[in-house]
C-alpha cells in the first residue's frame, strides 16, 4: 500500500464519477478512481469451483488423501524428485490416485458427480499434487505447484515485456 500510496490523490470527497490520473496511469492511456481502482488491461476468466470440488475441499479431503499417500509413497517421491521444482513439472496424479480420491470422497458421503469431476478434473489433479508438495517442501512447494497452473498468474508472466515499456513511459 505504501509504495501506490503516492499515486493516489489526498481528497475528502470523492464521487466514482471523477477521474483520478497519475503520471503513470495518464501517459499509458488509463484512468483510475480511488473507489474502484485501475481497470486492468487484460481479464482473465475466473473458473467456479463445482459444488462436488467444493465439497472436496471443504472436508479436507485433498489433504487427508495425500497424507494417505505419502504415507505409502514417502521415500519413492523424495528420491524422485529432489526439489519442488523438478516435482511441479515432472510429477503426475495418476488415474489409480484419482479414483483413490473419489472413493475417499464417497466414504466421506460426497455424492460423486460426473460432469463436475470432469469440468474441475486440473483443478483436483493440481489440488492433490500441492498437497504432496506442501507435505515434502511445505508452502513454497505447494504454492510452486498451484503458480504453475494458475491462469491468471500464467497470464501475468507473458506481460512482462509489456511492464518494462509503461514503466519507461513514466522516465
Amino acid at each position: 500500500a505504501q509504495c501506490i500510496a503516492q499515486f493516489i490523490p489526498t481528497v475528502e470527497k470523492v464521487s466514482p464519477e471523477v477521474i483520478y490520473t497519475t503520471d503513470i496511469v495518464k501517459d499509458a492511456h488509463r484512468s483510475s478512481t480511488k473507489l474502484t481502482g485501475v481497470t486492468p488491461d487484460f481479464f482473465v476468466k475466473l473458473d467456479t469451483l463445482t459444488s462436488f470440488t467444493v465439497q472436496l475441499r471443504r472436508l479436507n479431503l485433498f489433504y487427508e488423501y495425500a497424507e494417505k499417500y505419502m504415507t505409502a509413497n514417502r521415500k519413492n517421491i523424495e528420491s524422485s524428485y529432489p526439489n519442488y521444482s523438478d516435482f511441479s513439472s515432472k510429477f503426475v496424479v495418476t488415474e489409480t490416485m484419482l479414483k483413490n480420491l473419489v472413493e475417499l470422497a464417497k466414504e466421506r458421503k460426497v455424492e460423486f458427480n460426473n460432469e463436475a469431476y470432469t469440468r474441475d478434473l486440473d483443478f483436483i489433479k493440481t489440488s492433490i499434487k500441492s498437497q504432496i508438495a506442501r507435505d515434502i517442501w511445505g508452502n513454497e512447494g505447494s504454492y510452486a505447484v498451484f503458480m504453475a497452473n494458475d491462469d491468471q498468474v500464467r497470464k501475468a508472466l507473458t506481460l512482462y515485456d509489456e511492464a518494462i515499456k509503461l514503466m519507461s513511459l513514466n522516465k
